[in-house]
């Protein structure tokens, strides 16, 4: 659908999957947006509402959200097999 220009809307809580899947990210606090980005900004920038790849890699790979972030972007010898 998406490839078809459908804009497809959903409520998750669930990071991981935000994280893989989707354009843009968006938290609502009291009826109200307070966060806008696309997800390696969104969840990247932020301390407790990131994946946990993010949070035990980001100091060296600040922007990796998923495993295959940190697949692409170790070296050949490191971990491509």
């Amino acid at each position: 659908m998406q490839k078809e220009g459908t804009t497809i809307v959903m409520a998750t809580h669930d990071i991981e999957f935000a994280a893989k899947y989707v354009d843009q990210c968006m938290m609502l606090f009291d009826g109200k947006v307070i966060m806008n980005d696309a997800p390696k900004e969104f969840f990247s920038g932020n301390f407790f509402y990131t994946t946990s790849i993010n949070r035990f890699i980001r100091r060296e790979l600040p922007f990796a959200l998923t495993w295959e972030d940190v697949y692409e972007a170790c070296p050949n010898d490191m971990l491509h097999l």
